[in-house]
């Protein structure tokens, strides 16, 4: 089931953090956000890390920025308007190597969080994401990767 506050201990997320701070590079952050006050909340939580965000609104814009550029985590809204996030992840599924997704949703369904997974979604996240969570996230990472 979907949770809005998955222990940072996951293996999904700690994996995840693992590989983003062993780059010799800024982590290269997607956001696919129809709605801009979520996508505002993100960007602004990501922004004192040394990432590259990349924010896009629909499903189509994301598919073909993950098709033509090199994404180390996705935050994939489940629910774009005029289309589903699912169609991203089909899309990104036929990658060679497809970026590491965390599903976003705020109507957490659990044939919907199923079907993420087995499209590839790392994890689940239900709406609100909370700043705390993302400070975690991200602090680890950062932590990670100044580390001598």
């Amino acid at each position: 089931m979907p949770t809005n506050e998955p222990h940072w201990a996951d293996a999904a997320l700690e994996q995840l953090a693992n590989a983003i701070a062993g780059l010799q590079r800024k982590a290269r952050v997607l956001i696919v956000e129809d709605d801009p006050m979520q996508a505002t909340f993100l960007q602004e939580c990501l922004a004192i890390y040394p990432c590259e965000i990349v924010v896009k609104t629909s499903s189509k814009d994301a598919i073909d920025s993950i098709a033509a550029s090199k994404f180390d985590v996705v935050f994939l809204d489940l629910r774009l308007k005029g289309n589903h996030g699912l169609n991203v992840l089909q899309n990104a599924k036929v990658l060679i190597e497809p970026p590491p997704f965390l599903v976003v949703t705020a109507f957490a369904r659990e044939e919907d969080a199923t079907a993420a997974r087995n499209l590839g979604a790392m994890t689940i996240l239900e709406k609100p994401i909370s700043r705390e969570f993302l400070e975690n996230l991200f602090g680890a990472i950062h932590r990670n990767a100044t580390r001598p």
